[in-house]
């Protein structure tokens, strides 16, 4: 975290916007929030930023309720972070101005395009959230309840509550470490994980009835196209951990997702268990990630965007050692 420090007094800052990705999960915002509770407790002016509706619940998380777009309006600030975005695009649509500030990014995602003057990525960290915690105890900040809490909501959220591959030893003592410092674990677990809405079960309804199959069953997507979705009254945010959940059935190693929230613009989001490299095939489709969870953006009719994103994973599976 002094690297952070330093280069913000190096640049004279006083005024900073800290942004997260769009269709924001638990990780992004729970390391925008608890960052903004390191720095304005530091006697910085923070600004927060999303380009898209949130959803709901994280509502629990404090200065959640301060995020709001960046418009053409807004005062530029000094300084901007990104906060678990692998390239600048991730904020989202945002006024030209922004882009030619000065921006810190820190991150864990193993495609991050280094685009800023300064660079914290880690892609053995479990989450960006985990970087941050441990960055802060580094530092010998005393973290307070509130930013325990957010960082805690990244760490579980992006582990699966730490059952996915990527929570390591170090992972798990941070966590303890943020629960010693007060992170409330029922909060994250009572708005989380135990608390699925009816308009949530109508869209696992739906997942559940449109399953497609494919290479042996061991691939298996799902399409939710925006007519679809304006049916179900839902905005792509509440499909978040739909991808992971078609990952965990039996005999599925690769789980994709479409989703059209804007017609003509089809949002990919893969995973797999333990052998395809997901960050691999949304590379060759303009996106990234992680190896076991990727996403990528393809502009193009939404059975356009299926056809060309099953022929390269496809493709992927034929060449890979373990297809063979």
């Amino acid at each position: 975290m002094q690297k952070v420090f330093d280069f913000i007094n190096e640049h004279r800052a006083q005024h900073i916007a800290i942004f997260s990705h769009v269709r924001g999960d638990g990780d992004c915002l729970g390391a925008q929030t608890g960052l903004a509770d390191i720095l304005q407790r530091a006697g910085y002016d923070v600004k927060l930023y999303n380009q898209e509706a949130l959803p709901e619940n994280f509502s629990f998380l404090a200065h959640y309720h301060e995020i709001v777009p960046f418009t053409e309006e807004t005062v530029l600030p000094d300084l901007c972070i990104a906060v678990d975005c692998a390239s600048l695009e991730r904020i989202g649509n945002s006024p030209d101005t922004l882009h030619k500030l000065t921006w810190i990014n820190i991150d864990h995602h193993v495609s991050n395009t280094s685009f800023g003057a300064l660079n914290i990525v880690d892609a053995e960290a479990a989450a960006t959230c985990e970087i941050l915690a441990r960055m802060a105890f580094a530092a010998d900040i005393v973290l307070s309840k509130d930013a325990a809490t957010s960082f805690y909501t990244g760490i579980s959220t992006d582990t699966g509550s730490f059952l996915y591959a990527n929570a390591s030893a170090e992972t798990f003592a941070i966590a303890s470490r943020l629960v010693q410092a007060g992170a409330n674990r029922t909060f994250v677990r009572e708005n989380i994980f135990e608390n699925t809405s009816k308009k949530q079960v109508e869209i696992y309804k739906y997942l559940y009835d449109h399953l497609e199959f494919a290479l042996d069953g061991t691939m298996a997507y799902c399409i939710f196209s925006n007519e679809q979705l304006a049916a179900l009254k839902a905005v792509p945010a509440d499909l978040e951990g739909v991808v992971t959940m078609i990952r965990e059935i039996q005999g599925v190693e690769l789980a994709i997702l479409f989703s059209e929230s804007i017609k003509g613009i089809c949002k990919i989001s893969m995973r797999s268990r333990a052998e395809f490299n997901c960050n691999l095939a949304c590379g060759a489709l303009g996106g990234g990630g992680h190896v076991r969870a990727s996403g990528a953006t393809i502009e193009a009719p939404l059975a356009e965007a299926v056809d060309q994103t099953l022929a390269v994973v496809e493709a992927q599976w034929k060449e890979a050692a373990y297809a063979k």
